[in-house]
């Protein structure tokens, strides 16, 4: 009976990792002499769960701007893309994390490790396109956040590149290759084979989902865009072969492995002259698969050579792989069909698919400004939706498409947008007035530097939000001061 409560951990429900809101950092940047702003969204799901979402934006954002969509494994949160902000800023492009259901702030009890979460990445891409005119995008995930991403690029065709940090071929199968490859004896195996079949038969019965549909190995045949791989040779969670068997079936595209030696921290031996970052600028920046830059960093011969020196290291792990997903050829279409039927089928929900997102001034760190222009008249008239999370609770005669009825979330955007410009540029002088006598009050703002968010959540859980880790690689370059303000750059305008 044991086993059978641990393989229903296994597959629905991780410790969530919450957070307070200010260990996402400051909502105002300076990073290598470019301004960037955090703008922080509530999107519904189609299931009417708030998802907690952050779009880090440069100020002189537009539509071709590419923009990275990152997805954390299940047991994590979104914190984790301040592991890698850094590099995504250096490479000029907009980044857009989220929680997932079951998952740091966003509603939700448990985590489906690839199911309903493809289901959420693709209503984000949809809603990223059609609302924010978003041309150009980047998935990047990792664990379950990779599965999700590759199961998000096969359905979606405007992604230009894939990043995969530590896939797993099949959920099933990933249960299989941590236990069975462990196991001693034969009455070992089949006894976790029976525990595995009771425990897909009850997920299917309880939380209307079969756990074999996550199979993204399905899904990677089709993808033909550049892919870059990072494995961890010491990972305990996903083992490396999983991302190299990917590797192997996606015959069609460019491909790189990048190799760390740490499984805790992947990105700790990445400079800001790394490879990873020239890969990213070679794709997002029009570089042509013929060019001299793409081939150097797109190396085939380098490529096949590390191939095959990890397919002999890991050659009896790659050939249990392999005899697992051969066995599960004859489910391939099945799969595909429902895993499209979940994802892909339109419906109309009373809840609004567009954004209600907080107001950028209530996250200023040293006072919050609902409270001190709760009277002006600026805020008293400007009750435009992205700035009231709250009223989607009681608003109930709200009925729209969440993909077909475009029109509907484009003119709410547009006409909240412009409310928003055209009252602040009316009343700018008076609330330059009183931002400047409230700065006099107070002492000069310390500076912030954006925290490491993997170390901080890797300590004790009663001590880590009261000690912070600063990141020493964003340290003495993302500060964040007070003068930082965006309506400023409104003025400028």
């Amino acid at each position: 009976m044991f086993h059978l409560y641990e393989l229903l951990m296994f597959f629905l429900r991780h410790p969530r990792d919450e957070y307070d809101e200010e260990f996402l950092g400051p909502i105002f940047m300076h990073f290598y002499d470019k301004n960037y702003y955090r703008k922080d969204l509530i999107i519904k799901n189609r299931r009417g769960e708030k998802l907690k979402c952050s779009f880090f934006t440069p100020f002189n954002y537009n539509e071709n701007t590419p923009c990275v969509i990152y997805t954390h494994s299940a047991s994590s949160c979104q914190l984790e893309v301040l592991d890698i902000l850094h590099i995504l800023l250096l490479c000029e492009c907009s980044i857009f994390s989220y929680d997932c259901s079951g998952c740091g702030l966003s509603d939700g009890y448990y985590s489906t490790k690839g199911w309903n979460e493809s289901q959420d990445l693709y209503l984000i891409l949809n809603h990223l396109h059609n609302v924010e005119k978003i041309k150009n995008f980047v998935l990047w995930g990792k664990y379950s956040g990779a599965v999700t991403s590759i199961i998000a690029a096969a359905l979606y065709g405007n992604i230009k590149l894939l990043i995969l940090d530590s896939p797993y071929v099949s959920l099933i199968e990933l249960y299989k290759t941590t236990f069975h490859l462990n196991a001693k004896k034969k009455g070992e195996i089949f006894f976790k084979n029976v525990c595995l079949y009771l425990v897909r038969k009850q997920i299917k019965k309880k939380f209307h989902y079969d756990i074999n549909n996550v199979c993204p190995i399905f899904f990677i045949e089709d993808i033909t865009i550049p892919t870059i791989y990072i494995i961890s040779k010491n990972d305990k969670i996903v083992h490396p072969v999983h991302s190299l068997y990917f590797a192997y079936k996606q015959q069609k595209a460019y491909k790189i492995f990048f190799i760390s030696e740490s499984s805790t921290q992947t990105y700790e031996n990445f400079s800001y002259e790394n490879k990873l970052t020239i890969a990213i600028k070679t794709i997002l920046y029009g570089y042509s698969i013929n060019s001299i830059e793409f081939k150097k960093v797109f190396d085939v011969y380098a490529y096949w050579k590390l191939f095959y020196s990890l397919k002999d290291k890991y050659e009896n792990e790659f050939d249990f792989i392999d005899k697992l997903i051969t066995k599960k050829l004859n489910q391939k279409n099945k799969i595909i069909k429902n895993v499209k039927k979940f994802i892909l089928f339109k419906y109309e929900s009373k809840s609004s698919l567009n954004s209600s997102t907080q107001s950028t001034m209530d996250s200023i760190r040293e006072f919050n400004t609902n409270k001190e222009y709760s009277h002006d008249k600026l805020f008293a008239e400007n009750k435009c939706e992205n700035y009231n999370i709250d009223q989607y609770k009681h608003s109930g005669n709200i009925s729209e498409c969440l993909f077909s009825d475009i029109d509907i979330m484009t003119v709410d955007h547009n006409v909240t947008t412009n409310t928003f410009k055209d009252k602040l540029l009316n009343n700018l002088h008076n609330f330059n007035q009183t931002y400047g006598n409230i700065e006099e009050q107070q002492k000069e703002s310390e500076l912030l530097h954006m925290q490491s968010a993997r170390s901080s959540l890797k300590s004790k859980k009663n001590t880590y939000k009261k000690s912070l880790t600063w990141d020493s690689k964003l340290q003495s370059s993302i500060t964040y001061f007070k003068e930082d303000c965006p309506f400023q750059l409104l003025k400028n305008d």
